[in-house]
C-alpha cells in the first residue's frame, strides 16, 4: 500500500481508503488505534466526505488515504 497524505486525496470522485487515529478513553487511561474506511470525496462540496460513505467521520479526522486497486482481470484473476 501507498499511504499518501489526506492534503492530496483524490476530490474527482474516485473512491478510496482513508485512514485516522481512534483514541479511546476510559478509567484505566488512553489507548488508540488505527482505522481504515472506504470513503470518496462530496461531489458538491469538497473536503467533505459524501454522504453514501459517512462513518461518522469528517474529511478532517482522516490523516491518510490510498488508492484501491481495481481487481484483477483474465481467467487467472
Amino acid at each position: 500500500m501507498n499511504w499518501q497524505p489526506m492534503s492530496t486525496a483524490p476530490q474527482d470522485g474516485r473512491t478510496f481508503l482513508a485512514g485516522l487515529w481512534v483514541n479511546k478513553s476510559s478509567a484505566r487511561g488512553t489507548c488508540g488505534y488505527w482505522d481504515a474506511h472506504v470513503i470518496r470525496a462530496d461531489d458538491e462540496h469538497k473536503d467533505t466526505v459524501h454522504p453514501d460513505f459517512e462513518n461518522g467521520w469528517e474529511w478532517d479526522d482522516y490523516s491518510h488515504w490510498c488508492p484501491i486497486e481495481p481487481p484483477a482481470e483474465g481467467p487467472d484473476a
